[in-house]
């Protein structure tokens, strides 16, 4: 890549990231206790401070294909698996 067109790019690249948290960047891959394929980890994700929320609409330890939601804690660069939500009138 030519360096005009980098320095042309880089101003874009900073604008794209204005105004993000940079330690809500992914520091390690969050993996769920007993994610299995077919699940659909990870489809949904929300971000707030040091936890995280990742769905798995797929799941079916409620029901087949009813779904649950993995709370997520992180500590440092490392994140932990905190709980996991099945609904208690989960169905298909």
């Amino acid at each position: 890549m030519s360096s005009s067109i980098k320095s042309r790019l880089l101003p874009a690249l900073v604008a794209a990231f204005n105004g993000i948290a940079l330690a809500q960047l992914p520091e390690s891959k969050i993996n769920a206790s007993d994610v299995a394929l077919g699940d659909d980890f990870g489809r949904n994700v929300a971000i707030d401070g040091d936890y995280a929320i990742v769905g798995a609409y797929l799941d079916d330890d409620g029901s087949s294909n009813s779904g649950s939601a993995y709370i997520f804690k992180r500590n440092g660069t490392e994140w932990s698996q905190e709980d996991k939500i099945v609904a208690s009138d989960a169905a298909a």
